[in-house]
């Protein structure tokens, strides 16, 4: 939350790398949402481990373009 509500930061892509599958990380932030202000944004893209090397490496090329 607060890298994307920083000023010099809130341009930077967020990619998160996680254990956790997309669809309960997507229902939590739905959840942590619901309750109050200001709301967590979503990432910029979401990839669950492991990683596929070549998605890693596009995604990570396509956000810093």
């Amino acid at each position: 939350r607060q890298l994307r509500m920083e000023g010099i930061f809130k341009d930077i892509p967020v990619i998160i790398l996680s254990a956790v599958s997309k669809p309960s990380f997507y229902h939590y932030l739905k959840m942590l949402n619901a309750e109050g202000n200001p709301k967590i944004p979503l990432p910029n893209a979401y990839i669950e481990k492991p990683p596929d090397p070549e998605y890693l490496l596009d995604t990570v090329r396509r956000l810093i373009k």
